[in-house]
């Protein structure tokens, strides 16, 4: 009927196969039962197809892929048979990955990104999944963002090759500068969307290792990195004529040749050949500021004891300390607690706790990760900064998980060369 009205594409959304009837309850097995389901639907569709040429039709919830978490191993779980009746399928809606970063939307970018290698790695071409990944506005679904970290995100979400491009909520929040942004980014990615060709490139996300995606046409090629580790990191593009158009505030990425090296949890998009030009400059991510440097304390004196963990150090450096606490259950697996969501959820910031003290007097902290968070968090991450240090005084910092084993890394950060 809505076909006949002019409606063009379809959403399906939520889908569960295990209705029955009474009769068919009592003769069929469970899996019987979705397999029977499975079949009358997909030949329902394509009988649709059939009688609508041109029609669009995409899957979301119900038709496969391991949603929830980060950390689970790649497995199929994508029936290929959706191929032949959903144009894209997404790859769920984006929330926070597992990896602890102190750059809160970061990380969210992250799981989109893990994602889309689960799906590929499932058989669906990357043009085909769609990543679902860009959400600003008001509301509890995307944790409050506003407009937050946006250029990032949506630059993110046409590097990754889908050829279905979603921007949900509160497009009024931009206004006509952002819009102008906008359409100069999709200029630049649509056509290599439509007309390139894009791959994934770098290391395996679960083992946390810079990774990216390029596309290339004939006369050039456009790279979008992210490092999602606490360390500076390098890959070699192939290609000496690079030029970084798009990056996060703060310190930048270092080009060498056809190397470049990214730092701590940040993003960069470089063009070559012929996008290695002004024209196509698409500035910075303001919302995220990347450190100078990222150094690991390694002599505190850590001891954890129930669902608590204490590091001491006997003399505090003279920079800003990043305290990053992971949950993990008795395996050391690292897993979720889920406070609820808006509008009686509690703050993960309640539920997961980091408190610093120098003798009697706690020191302030800046976090990002004190949101109330549908889809729950497994980690905390929070700074000190070192004009509230006292780097003569010893240094005590305590985190708490709420339903497993903390365990926690402490890093030394400076954001700016005056502070070396």
């Amino acid at each position: 009927m809505y076909a006949d009205k002019g409606v063009g594409l379809f959403k399906f959304d939520f889908a569960y196969f295990d209705a029955a009837s009474r009769s068919a309850l009592s003769c069929m097995l469970p899996e019987e039962i979705v397999e029977a389901n499975k079949t009358s639907f997909i030949n329902a569709l394509k009988l649709f197809r059939v009688k609508n040429p041109g029609i669009l039709l995409i899957g979301y919830n119900g038709f496969g892929g391991d949603l929830e978490d980060t950390v689970h191993p790649f497995r199929k779980t994508v029936d290929s048979r959706w191929l032949e009746v959903f144009d894209t399928l997404y790859s769920g809606d984006p929330r926070l990955s597992d990896v602890p970063m102190m750059n809160f939307w970061r990380s969210q970018d992250v799981y989109s990104d893990r994602m889309v290698r689960e799906f590929a790695f499932n058989g669906v071409p990357l043009h085909r999944i769609d990543n679902c990944s860009f959400m600003i506005g008001t509301t509890g679904t995307c944790y409050r963002r506003g407009t937050a970290a946006w250029r990032s995100s949506v630059i993110l979400n046409m590097a990754r090759g889908g050829w279905l491009n979603v921007y949900h909520g509160n497009i009024d929040l931009l206004d006509d500068a952002d819009a102008a942004w906008l359409a100069k980014a999709q200029k630049l990615y649509l056509p290599l969307q439509e007309y390139g060709r894009t791959s994934l490139i770098g290391g395996v996300y679960g083992e946390v290792e810079l990774y990216g995606y390029k596309s290339a046409v004939a006369d050039g090629c456009l790279f979008t990195l992210i490092n999602p580790t606490q360390t500076a990191e390098t890959i070699d593009l192939g290609s000496f004529d690079a030029r970084v158009l798009f990056r996060d505030s703060g310190a930048s990425p270092t080009v060498e040749g056809s190397k470049i090296t990214l730092r701590s949890e940040q993003m960069v998009v470089i063009g070559t050949g012929r996008f290695a030009d002004i024209e196509f400059d698409l500035g910075k991510e303001s919302d995220i500021r990347i450190p100078v440097s990222v150094t690991p304390i390694d002599h505190a004196d850590v001891t954890v004891s129930g669902n608590k963990a204490i590091a001491k150090l006997a003399k505090a450096p003279v920079s800003t300390i990043r305290i990053i606490m992971r949950q993990l259950d008795e395996n050391g697996k690292q897993f979720r607690t889920w406070g609820g969501g808006l509008p009686d959820g509690a703050s993960m910031d309640s539920l997961f706790t980091i408190r610093a003290c120098q003798k009697s007097r706690e020191l302030p902290l800046h976090k990002e990760y004190g949101k109330v968070l549908w889809s729950g968090l497994s980690w905390a991450v929070a700074e000190i900064d070192f004009s509230g240090i006292d780097s003569s005084k010893p240094l005590e910092i305590v985190c708490t998980a709420h339903d497993g084993i903390p365990a926690i890394e402490l890093y030394e950060i400076i954001y700016s060369e005056s502070q070396q």
